[in-house]
């Protein structure tokens, strides 16, 4: 089974997203086949980093025909961004993201997860159930935040929130990105 990698922004504009697609590029590049899944809804935008164009179809349209779900169906859904890197783009409305229901995207993350040696989550900061469900079964959630006093509060709140969600210090980790030596904060912020 492949490793279902969770990114979570501890305040929007984190760079979870530009992480993602990153990490996601480079584990394809080292032969390992990959697949990002934005679930960032309503704005969901990996596709921007890794596609010239919008996906014709979206996790909705995926989530639409959950019930013939398999292979050539999340095959035939997702993009091919590079050898080896596929995406399944988030949908454009609300309204279609409100078809993609949890048990949809269980499905389609355990379909995924058979298929592929890395399956990456773009998630927002919403806790919606979808949100939950793939936090639930992620190996890994990494928390990006950028090393100042907004996002590292922020970031301790989603940390004491994935506490009580029962997600251990096991399988969260904190990202610091945009590192910029003389503007880090004190030790005390």
């Amino acid at each position: 089974a492949g490793t279902v990698i969770a990114l979570v922004p501890a305040k929007g504009g984190s760079g979870a997203t530009f992480i993602g697609a990153s990490l996601a590029a480079a584990l394809a590049a080292r032969g390992a086949r990959t697949l990002l899944i934005d679930l960032n809804a309503p704005f969901g935008d990996a596709a921007l980093h890794l596609v010239e164009q919008r996906p014709s179809a979206t996790l909705a349209d995926l989530a639409r025909q959950v019930g013939r779900l398999d292979a050539t169906l999340l095959e035939s859904v997702a993009v091919e961004a590079s050898d080896g890197l596929s995406l399944l783009a988030a949908p454009d409305s609300v309204d279609s993201f409100a078809q993609v229901g949890a048990d949809a995207c269980e499905r389609s993350l355990s379909l995924a997860r058979a298929r592929f040696r890395f399956v990456l989550l773009d998630l927002g900061r919403s806790l919606d159930p979808v949100t939950v469900r793939g936090l639930d079964r992620a190996d890994r959630i990494m928390l990006v935040a950028q090393p100042s006093l907004p996002y590292l509060h922020a970031a301790r709140r989603v940390l004491d929130l994935f506490d009580g969600l029962g997600y251990g210090s096991d399988r969260v980790c904190l990202v610091l990105i945009r590192f910029e030596r003389g503007i880090e904060p004190s030790a005390d912020e």
